[in-house]
Parts: structure tokens; sequence; C-alpha cells
């Protein structure tokens, strides 16, 4: 596995001491990160290819794979107006 610096962004509901247990009885440690449009672009094309990259590796070893939705890297946030924040 390699290792990615982020860039400096806020945590949202960090679970870094405690594991959330809700979907997942053995527990989980997350971290949602708030970042900038700016800042984060760079971030999702490194995250996106790399998800692309192993759904095409999956895709050769079972051609169904290929069919499957592939997760977003990433979630706009929106206030209560509707504005991106």
């Amino acid at each position: 596995m390699t290792d990615y610096v982020t860039p400096k962004g806020i945590a949202v509901w960090p679970k870094l001491n405690t594991p959330d247990t809700k979907f997942n009885v053995d527990g989980e440690y997350t971290v949602k990160l708030r970042l900038g449009v700016e800042e984060s672009q760079d971030l999702i094309a490194k995250l996106e290819g790399i998800r692309d990259k192993y759904k095409a590796e999956q895709a050769k070893a079972d051609p169904k794979v290929a069919r499957y939705n592939s997760a977003d890297v990433y979630e706009e946030e929106v206030d209560d107006q509707g504005n991106l924040t």
C-alpha cells in the first residue's frame, strides 16, 4: 500500500480514537476531509485514477465487474440554502 499526503483540510465527524461500530461490528476508523474546490482537484484526480485502475484490473479477471457503478471519491457539500460550501 502506498501512503498519500492530502492537502490540509477540516476533519468532519472523525472516528479516530474509538471505532464506529454502527455498520461494522468490528469497528471502522474513518474521517471525512473537507477541502476547498481548488485544493481538492489533484487529490480527486489521483483517487479516481487509483479506483479506475483497480476496476480495470478486476474486470480482466471477471468481466461482470465492468458493469458495476464506481463509487464517488468525493461529495459536494451544500448548506441549508442549497449553496455549495
